[in-house]
């Protein structure tokens, strides 16, 4: 179980944050947030442009990451599949690759 303790004034005093360090931190934080919204970006765009080549069917994990510079265990850590990038790319407003499915049906396995 953990406990709660009681810390004297002075005890308080030598265990304050430094501004410092949180700034950094948030700087950081905002650093990997934009890599990883740049990465899924990258894997989108790809992903579009292989769809739109290719078709949905034809169209292989492997050309995706391929395509965007990035390896596949890194797509599939950013989506869980193929199904996963066509509904991102359906729920972003992006063209629809293979003819007019509405955004509610699902897509073709």
């Amino acid at each position: 179980m953990y406990r709660l303790q009681r810390l004297t004034q002075a005890e308080m005093g030598s265990r304050r944050l430094d501004v410092s360090s949180i700034t950094l931190e948030q700087s950081r934080m905002d650093k990997r947030a934009a890599a990883k919204l740049d990465r899924r970006n990258r894997f989108l765009t790809a992903a579009r442009q292989l769809f739109a080549d290719q078709g949905y069917e034809r169209t292989t994990i492997r050309a995706i990451a391929d395509l965007a510079g990035e390896s596949v265990g890194a797509l599939l850590a950013t989506f869980e599949g193929k199904e996963d990038i066509l509904a991102a790319i359906l729920s972003d407003g992006g063209e629809k690759p293979g003819g007019d499915r509405g955004p509610n049906q699902e897509p073709p396995k």
